[in-house]
């Protein structure tokens, strides 16, 4: 079960949404400092710089994999193509997508080699929809409790228990959004592969060192299991 990178499990995904590419190789570096693995460009990225300036951005991590966050809901082949041609690693699409559109964001990253994520979010039956798209060929499979969610109702988290269902369905690798070193660490003993972080890390006083924290716990967390 590859993880598309040599790094060892539990790889930190660092989720940058902010709203200008500038700002996001600053804190693509920061992150790197703190001891992430891969970098992501996220929703607010995409939505207010443009997939179009993400080369700037691959550019500045040649040796780092990144992660598009566009996620996409349908035409998907277009966005494999540029991601492709931009130098970037990995494309995100909604579990809530069409299996048509699966297939051909898979059939394009067969022929490109960039990987299809499938991001749970909103999905009522998410072991299920999971052995689907696994079926279907994806190669990441990733539990998402949103941003909104998480300050409206954080005790209806219930993505950390859903972890091991999740990998007792598939046998592909699993992440899961996280919010604090706590949780990350939970996220970790539950079997994740994958643990996605985003504020309070990105920018502000304290930033990197609260990032470099994080790391550190859930790094420790994984040399336990």
């Amino acid at each position: 079960m590859a993880i598309h990178s040599d790094v060892e499990r539990p790889v930190v995904q660092l989720c940058i949404d902010v709203t200008s590419v500038d700002t996001a190789i600053e804190v693509g570096r920061m992150g790197l400092r703190a001891g992430v693995d891969w970098l992501e460009l996220g929703t607010p990225l995409v939505a207010f710089a443009g997939i179009n300036s993400f080369g700037e951005f691959a550019e500045a991590f040649p040796d780092t994999v990144t992660f598009l966050d566009g996620k996409v809901m349908d035409a998907s082949g277009r966005y494999m193509e540029s991601a492709a041609e931009l130098g970037i690693d990995l494309v995100c699409l909604c579990a809530s997508a069409t299996d048509a559109t699966f297939r051909v964001a898979i059939a394009a990253g067969r022929t490109s080699g960039v990987k299809v994520v499938a991001d749970l979010y909103g999905i009522d039956t998410p072991v299920a929809r999971a052995t689907e798209l696994a079926a279907l060929g994806v190669d990441y499979i990733y539990l998402h409790y949103g941003y909104d969610q998480q300050n409206e109702t954080p005790e209806g988290n219930r993505t950390i228990d859903q972890i091991r269902e999740i990998k007792d369905a598939v046998d592909v690798p699993v992440g899961v959004v996280t919010f604090d070193p706590e949780t990350g660490v939970r996220a970790v003993e539950a079997g994740a592969d994958i643990l996605l972080v985003s504020h309070p890390y990105l920018v502000g006083d304290g930033a990197e060192a609260g990032l470099a924290d994080y790391v550190q716990q859930v790094k420790a967390a994984g040399s336990r299991r």
